[in-house]
């Protein structure tokens, strides 16, 4: 069995845009060449501009609102940042995690280029776009919401202002109530009322968002939008994300643990959920899928994301509802390898599989082998990705590769 074990890293000749596993891909650019920087002087606006531009979101969707016109007018500054107006909040959130199919065939939303934002104002637009970020929350998909809100010296006021709630005080909420609200269905909040810390917030909003494959939410205030500042260099500081570090030990034990499941296993089966959906995982299965030869099936949420016509494809495993050969396939297999799955009461016709969790290798959040969690590996940042060449299976934990030989 042969394993190596190396770290991410980001070399000095080089610029990562993005984690492998968060669908954006690293590209070996000088920084100049890597991204184009708008004309203008570099001010709150512009370098959330050159922040989005800079990891290939190249789409915003928004609505105009009083609360972020002064934003809107720094973004569309940039030469490579499209603006599309939508008739409404809703639409702009569903446009940007890619669920609405537009007549612009160039651009890829967070659904297929890692990434998407969306642009509203305060209250009657961040209220609005709500329900289409909760969908996002749940779909895994690293939206960036930026809302206008108001002036930073209003918090203090004790003022009723328009398109609020006319709720004032302090005690109640005041002017949060619209971040309480994203707190429940973002995975990080963000309010730029202070120039002097805003690139920080930014950079790590955008972080939390690609490392965890989830929404992340930043409200501008509106006198702040063209501010300067110093952080706020051309050109900017180049992005890079945190690296998670991995015991080794727990790796090493990964490695042995999985590689003699597989080199036992005589009837294995490749089963697709719903986490694939992102473009280095689902590339990375289907090159598994390809060289190990083994059976695929897929979830009903992974529907599309598997070719119907790849070799050794058998269908979609759901339960008791599967064509009866896709059933007996995957449920007596001696060894299921689940990608990226999902089970809630849909996906397991009311908890209802006949899967044996004793027989099973779940390549997600957490590493499981025969009901054995490996304690220590640094699962809770982001997916676990496969990749994989002829005769080799690679599983990537945050951190590390892992190789293992698929040959008995």
């Amino acid at each position: 069995m042969a394993d190596t074990a190396m770290l991410f890293g980001d070399k000095p000749d080089s610029v990562c845009t993005g984690h492998p596993g968060m669908g954006i891909k690293p590209k070996k650019l000088t920084h100049e060449e890597r991204v184009k920087l708008s004309a203008e002087a570099p001010n709150l606006g512009v370098h959330l501009a050159n922040r989005l531009v800079e990891l290939g979101c190249t789409t915003a969707f928004g609505v105009p609102g009083d609360f972020n016109l002064l934003l809107l007018d720094q973004l569309i500054k940039h030469p490579e940042l499209d603006m599309v107006w939508c008739c409404n909040e809703l639409n702009a959130g569903y446009a940007a995690d890619g669920q609405i199919t537009c007549c612009w065939g160039k651009h890829r939303y967070a659904r297929r280029k890692g990434i998407g934002c969306c642009v509203v104002t305060f209250s009657v637009g961040g209220f609005s776009v709500l329900n289409a970020i909760a969908g996002a929350m749940s779909e895994d998909l690293p939206v960036i919401v930026i809302s206008g809100v108001p002036n930073s010296n209003d918090y203090a006021q004790n003022r009723v202002l328009h398109h609020t709630t006319g709720m004032t005080n302090p005690a109640s909420g005041g002017f949060n109530q619209q971040l309480r609200s994203f707190k429940e269905v973002t995975c990080y909040q963000a309010t730029l009322n202070h120039v002097e810390d805003a690139h920080r917030l930014i950079d790590e909003a955008i972080s939390s968002a690609l490392v965890r494959k989830k929404p992340a939410y930043i409200e501008v205030c509106c006198n702040l939008a063209d501010a300067t500042h110093p952080s706020f260099t051309r050109p900017p500081v180049p992005f890079v994300l945190p690296h998670a570090h991995t015991n080794p030990h727990s790796c090493q034990a990964a490695v042995d643990a999985v590689g003699e499941v597989l080199d036992k296993a005589v009837k294995p089966v490749l089963l697709a959920g719903p986490r694939l959906r992102h473009g280095c995982e689902r590339d990375a299965f289907l090159e598994l899928a390809q060289s190990s030869k083994y059976a695929v099936a897929i979830q009903p949420d992974a529907k599309g994301m598997v070719p119907e016509d790849l070799e050794g494809f058998i269908g979609l495993y759901w339960g008791a509802v599967s064509w009866p050969c896709v059933c007996e396939i995957v449920e007596s297999a001696d060894l299921v390898v689940c990608c990226g799955t999902v089970w809630t009461d849909y996906s397991t016709v009311g908890y209802s599989l006949l899967l044996r969790p004793d027989h099973t290798i779940n390549v997600s959040v957490f590493a499981q082998v025969a009901k054995a969690r490996l304690a220590g590996v640094n699962g809770g940042v982001c997916t676990i990705l496969y990749y994989s060449t002829v005769g080799y299976i690679l599983l990537l934990w945050p951190g590390y590769t892992i190789s293992m030989s698929l040959a008995a």
